[in-house]
């Protein structure tokens, strides 16, 4: 074999060169020819214009004129330019039908050559024309209709004289088309171009429509007729700019019409035998408006790249890229959409689409059928087709095959599918079975057919299978594995959905759950055995707590019905630490370890133990008989407290009917007790709520919240029960301290608990009532019975409390009117009315004295009336305490220990306490007695001024008021209109108590004023005034200032008592006399002596209180001088020293002036007497100087003054001459002895020689007795010279 090598590649390629160079000379030889001979007929051409003109006029039928006709040649071509060329009216000579400015032509001459024909480049420039359809959709020139009807030969002839030049175009020119019965079309600077090739043809076609730019480009071939479609074949391009297209389009479209069709695309397409066999577009559309005798499409805004291809007659593709915008007003977006049909199959097959815009579309259609519109706008679905393909066999109607792969998809649920959130989803199917794949995270499940409320999903993951079984579908699972915030479990699952009634679907379903959450328990139990009422109160009752395990299992049918067998459901839950809040407003069973059972409509909770309140509940079952009829029966045994059992009777619903009575009581202690419920949870019953609750009282306190200090113990049974009220069999028990019967029971009005009345039986000892009466108790003794009913309506009717005894046993030692002895009744009857906890009213009555009715708030007594002796007509005062009314008797010695005053930085210890400001006292008395005196018609009042209280008294002999200031600081007034001293004694004078001074009293200053101050004993003393102040020290109170003014005398001084350590009383004083022998008259006794002017100082004290004075313990000084008087009655013996005046030497010079007053006038004058002592335990040792014109006298001794005796030296100084006088007097009487006297004095010589006479004067002092002494004790002779009388020392003013 041959083998080639360059050297014979080399020779072949000489050899091919050799020839071809042979044929260009040939052909470059002919080309001049040609050329030479073109060029010698252009000008011969150019030449002949005219002809060239009736050769075109015999063509068109019509004259033609050119205006200018050029031929030149062009490098080595020729080329012929015809300008202006035209064409006129054939029966109106003048009238231009058609003008073409610019025509050129040139000889393709290497065309011409190829194809042994000639042909031609040619271009018209600046043409104007009209292009009209008549209604066979042919069209013309409008221009030249005038000139005849074309026939289809000469179209067929000029079309392929044009296809087969070589190229040629129209520039710049424009056209209007007028299509038939639509609008026209202007087409403006409008380039055509084509290129002819043998049988390809390209056509480049661009300019304005409309003013809007366009293209149109076709690479096409013929290989046949030039006006049959079914010869052409080729490419088509197509851009067209945005215009109301359908004014331009067929009124329908196969049945369909296009209303409107705003929009702009560009095309291209593949036409084979003149049928367009493929086309893709990207479409921009404003507005498209499509009808179709069932359905109106409406599309705005929408872009997409669409693309159409038919392979045969029964095959063809189609498909929809990058959809966007809205359809029907629905926002969609596709990636891609395809659809394939080969013969009978459709496959159908989407990438990438959104599920909620392609549900809210096909809801909007008409060929969507109803159902399946009806879940669409149910159900809502959203989510995205990553991939889906579907083929249909169309004859069957059946279903090939299906695969998809679906993200997050969610859907609502509806009465007949279930909902899914956040769903990723695989399925395969085919040939009647399939398989799905579903995995879902943080998501949900909402099989709202059998469950009320979509389940949280954080994590399902599941195998699915399903087989079509001819009249239904059996869908079966694996291993269903679900963790959620309730639970974590595994489930296996079958479904039977029959095809012709989807609703009688049944379900088998076996689940295992574990670390579960109690509260999310009602999630899972069926709806339809356990009805909504059920789930309402599983969801509410079901508080928290930890499921260890749970079992679950469900077979029958989803949606029951009365022709359908039941299905059958069964449910298990081990609960650790679980709250069970079984019905509103009652306590919650809490720490619950118990078993929840369900079977089909059956609930049962049980339970060991569990807390209520904080009280342990035992032995606790719960039952639910008819989960569709459903009435809870709850009962349990309760170790409680009391506290718990009131929060029972209040927190509960018992509080209609309890409320009151435990806002009253209290109960302390452990109890033991049982509670018992019946509650209808479904909203249409009529039945009501059953409660039966039983508390075992053991010596348990009971607290009487308005009056915590009860002290009451009880023992017995209590109960409640609906229809019933609170109960109880007697109860025994203390209170305070004291035995007592107490009973429960509840007050039925029309069948409803109109009130609960608590009756108690029992004895008190005043000891007993010590926390409310104080020292008040220590008065009283003895036992005594009683009986109390407390009354608590239902209503907001106040608690009412009465109370009644008639004292019998008991002994009252107060003062009248309340004194009683024990032997004797007193009835007592006490009512209260708790409006509110902070405000009550009272009513009190206590035999014939006394009657009150009382207002309390915030535990004080804000507003009280007293009536002493007086029926109250009910009315209470506006404020404050107000007593009025009438008493017999008052010895206010009796009662000072209760009214003495209280230090105002001690908390007080009474019943004063809580009483309200006294407001106002008006009380009148028969008689008043006090400190053994008595007052009678006494009338005492008090009234609140707006800065100082006012205490009133009237009575017989005392009239007058104090003005008692509200600051402190201020001093007290007492002013004494009118007193009248002494006051009349009074029997109980014997019972007198002395007032025992205190440390804690609180004292102010008071300034005192009496103004008339008068004596029944000495009616002829004239009316005195007295002022003073008292003021409290450190050590007592000290009566400052005292000022009495009388006609006859005055007094000043001052009162100091002491308690602080030993008491005592001191009182420093002076006291001036004007004329001593009228004082003498105004104390009805007669004028002993009388004197110019008389003073007397005083010191004195004692022990005790200023009323305990006596002379055992009197001690001080006192001091009296009296001036220039005379003593008037003398007895016997001094008759004689009155005589022995008159030889008083110191006299004489009286005598000589004729003075003898001191001798006649009645009486003993002297000059001054001054008595001076010192009292030591009531024994007075004195000092006395009497001084007259006619002797001189001094004494000196001791007087005992609680014996009223003395023992007195006496000294008596006299002139020796009045002996004679003296004797004469008691010979011949005093007138004879006088006149001696008389002639006596004539004698102008000097009586200095004294006598001086001693005598002891002792006895008592009402019987003295006088003895002369002759030998006196010298001791005596001190008082030759007088001693000077010592005054007081009075304390200064405080």
């Amino acid at each position: 074999m041959h083998r080639f090598t360059w050297a014979d590649w080399f020779n072949k390629a000489a050899t091919w060169f050799n020839h071809s160079l042979r044929w260009m000379i040939y052909a470059i030889l002919l080309l001049s020819v040609i050329v030479l001979v073109i060029r010698g007929s252009l000008t011969l051409l150019e030449n002949n214009q005219q002809v060239i003109e009736n050769r075109l006029s015999e063509v068109m039928n019509a004259p033609v004129k050119i205006e200018k006709f050029k031929a030149v040649w062009n490098v080595f071509e020729p080329e012929l330019q015809i300008t202006d060329l035209k064409i006129y009216h054939p029966l109106q000579a003048n009238r231009v039908i058609l003008r073409i400015p610019h025509i050129n032509l040139e000889l393709a001459l290497w065309q011409s050559l190829i194809n042994f024909k000639w042909r031609l480049d040619g271009s018209v420039t600046g043409l104007n024309i009209n292009l009209t359809q008549d209604n066979t959709g042919e069209w013309a020139v409008a221009e030249l209709l005038v000139l005849g009807e074309s026939r289809p030969e000469t179209k067929k002839i000029a079309v392929n004289w044009l296809l087969n030049q070589a190229k040629w175009s129209v520039n710049n020119s424009q056209f209007t088309l007028a299509p038939y019965q639509k609008p026209r079309i202007y087409l403006d600077k409008v380039h055509f171009k084509n290129h002819n090739f043998y049988q390809k043809h390209t056509f480049r076609f661009y300019g304005l429509i409309n003013q809007q730019a366009f293209k149109v480009f076709a690479d096409l071939k013929n290989t046949g007729d030039v006006l049959q479609e079914a010869s052409w074949q080729g490419r088509v391009y197509a851009k067209l700019p945005r215009q109301a297209w359908h004014q331009w389009l067929p009124k329908t479209i196969n049945d369909i019409e296009v209303k409107q069709a705003v929009l702009a695309t560009e095309t291209w397409l593949i036409v084979q035998a003149g049928r367009i066999q493929h086309i893709t577009a990207q479409l921009d559309v404003d507005k498209l408006d499509v009808h179709h005798p069932q359905q109106e499409i409406s599309a705005n805004h929408l872009t997409a790249l669409v693309s159409w291809q038919q392979d045969d007659k029964h095959t063809w593709h189609a498909s929809v890229e990058h959809l966007q915008g809205q359809v029907n007003h629905q926002a969609l977006e596709i990636e891609q959409l395809s659809l394939n049909q080969k013969k009978d199959v459709l496959s159908v097959a989407i990438k990438n689409a959104d599920i909620k815009q392609g549900a809210e579309l096909a809801s909007t259609l008409t060929v969507t059928p109803q159902k399946i519109k009806t879940w669409l706008q149910q159900a809502k679905p959203s989510g995205k087709v990553s991939k889906l393909v579907v083929q249909l066999n169309l004859p069957q109607k059946k279903l090939i095959t299906l695969s998809a792969q679906i993200k997050e998809f969610s859907a609502l649920a509806t009465s007949h599918m279930i909902g899914v959130n956040k769903m990723d989803l695989w399925l395969n199917h085919q040939n009647s079975k399939g398989y799905a794949g579903i995995n879902i995270k943080q998501g949900q499940l909402d099989l709202k057919p059998i469950y009320r409320q979509a389940t949280p999903v954080e994590q399902l993951s599941v195998l699915l299978k399903w087989s079509d079984l001819g009249d239904a579908w059996l869908i079966e699972s694996n291993q269903l594995k679900l963790k959620n915030s309730d639970a974590q479990g595994e489930a296996v699952l079958s479904l039977w959905l029959p095809k012709a009634d989807i609703s009688a679907a049944q379900m088998q379903l076996l689940a295992s759950i574990y670390q579960g959450n109690l509260a999310s328990v009602w999630r899972y139990v069926p709806w339809p055995s356990a009805g909504d009422e059920t789930l309402a109160w599983l969801k509410s009752a079901l508080v928290s707590g930890n499921i260890e395990r749970g079992d679950f299992l469900y077979q029958g049918v989803l949606i029951d019905n009365p022709q359908r067998p039941p299905s059958t459901m069964q449910m298990h839950f081990s609960v650790s630490d679980g709250v069970l809040d079984y019905e509103a407003q009652w306590p919650s069973l809490k720490r619950l370890n118990a078993d929840i059972d369900i079977y089909n409509r059956r609930l049962t909770i049980t339970a060991k133990n569990s807390q209520i309140y904080q009280s342990v509940a035992r032995e606790i079952s719960a039952e639910i008989s008819d989960l569709n009829e459903p009435k809870l029966r709850l009962k349990a045994g309760i170790d409680t407290t009391g506290e718990d059992l009131m929060r029972l009777f209040k927190e509960t619903p018992l509080k209609e009917e309890t409320a009151h009575f435990a806002d009253m009581i209290g109960i302390k202690g452990e109890i033991a007790g049982e509670l018992e419920l019946q509650l209808p949870l479904a909203s249409a019953t009529q039945e009501k709520l059953s409660v039966d609750v039983l508390a075992e009282l053991v010596g348990n306190p009971i607290v009487l919240r308005q009056a915590p200090e009860f002290d009451l113990w009880l023992s017995g049974g209590v109960s409640y029960k609906t229809g019933l009220g609170l109960t109880s069999l007697p109860l025994q028990g203390f209170l305070l301290t004291q035995p007592v019967n107490v009973k429960l029971q509840s007050v039925l009005n029309a069948g409803d608990i109109a009130a609960v009345q608590i009756q108690a039986n029992g004895q008190l000892a005043p000891i007993n009532l010590k926390p409310w009466l104080a020292d008040l108790t220590q008065t009283m003794r003895g036992q005594t019975q009683y009986s109390t009913l407390l009354t608590i309506p239902m209503t907001n009717d106040p608690v009412h409390i009465v109370l009644d005894s008639n004292l019998l046993g008991w002994q009252i030692d107060l003062p009248e009117p309340f004194k009683k002895v024990a032997d004797k009744s007193l009835p007592v009857h006490y009512e209260m009315e708790l409006q509110s906890p902070h405000k009550q009213t009272g009513y009190l009555v206590v035999g014939s004295a006394l009657q009150s009715g009382f207002e309390v708030k915030n535990g004080l007594i804000s507003r009280m009336i007293v009536l002493l002796g007086e029926n109250w007509a009910g009315e209470l005062p506006p404020q404050g305490l107000w007593i009025q009314g009438h008493v017999d008797h008052m010895n206010i010695d009796e009662w000072l220990p209760w009214l003495r005053p209280v230090n105002k930085n001690k908390t007080p210890q009474n019943v004063a306490s809580v009483m309200p400001k006294l407001q106002s006292f008006s009380v009148s008395f028969d008689d008043m007695a006090y400190l053994g005196y008595q007052l009678h018609d006494v009338r005492l009042g008090y009234e609140s001024l707006s800065q100082a209280s006012r205490f009133q008294i009237t009575s017989n002999d005392l009239n007058g008021e104090v003005l008692w200031p509200f600051d402190a600081q201020q001093s007290v007034k007492l002013n004494i209109q009118s007193l009248n001293l002494p006051f009349a004694g009074s029997p109980i004078r014997a019972t007198q108590k002395k007032v025992k001074p205190s440390t804690d009293w609180a004292i102010p200053t008071f300034d005192i004023k009496i103004k008339e101050l008068s004596s029944k004993a000495w009616p002829r003393l004239e009316t005195s005034q007295l002022s003073a102040t008292l003021k409290p020290n450190s050590q007592g109170i000290t009566l400052q200032r005292i000022v009495l003014k009388n006609p006859d005398f005055s007094m000043e001084g001052s009162l100091d008592w002491q308690w602080q350590g030993k008491e005592s009383t001191r009182y420093l004083g002076k006291i001036n006399v004007a004329d001593v022998a009228s004082l003498f008259s105004s104390f009805n006794k007669p004028a002993t002596l009388n004197s110019q002017q008389a003073h007397a100082n005083l010191a004195l004290s004692w022990q005790g209180n200023p009323s305990e004075l006596s002379l055992e313990k009197l001690n001080g000084e006192l001091n009296v001088e009296l001036d220039k008087g005379r003593i008037l009655q003398l007895n016997r013996a001094l008759n004689l020293s009155r005589i022995l005046g008159v030889l008083d030497s110191d006299n004489i010079k009286r005598r000589l002036k004729f003075d003898f007053s001191d001798v006649t006038q009645k009486g003993l004058a002297y000059d001054a007497i001054v008595f001076d002592a010192d009292i030591v335990n009531g024994e007075m040792h004195n000092t006395l100087l009497f001084k007259s014109p006619s002797a001189q006298a001094q004494a000196q001794g001791t007087v005992d003054l609680p014996s009223k005796t003395f023992n007195q030296s006496l000294q008596v100084s006299m002139p020796l001459a009045s002996v004679v006088p003296y004797a004469a007097a008691i010979v011949a009487g005093p007138a004879i002895g006088g006149a001696l006297v008389a002639a006596e004095a004539l004698f102008d010589h000097s009586l200095t020689q004294m006598t001086t006479l001693y005598y002891d004067v002792n006895g008592s002092l009402s019987e003295p007795k006088m003895q002369r002494v002759k030998n006196p004790n010298l001791l005596w002779h001190k008082w030759r010279k007088p001693i000077p009388v010592k005054q007081p020392k009075l304390k200064k003013d405080k």
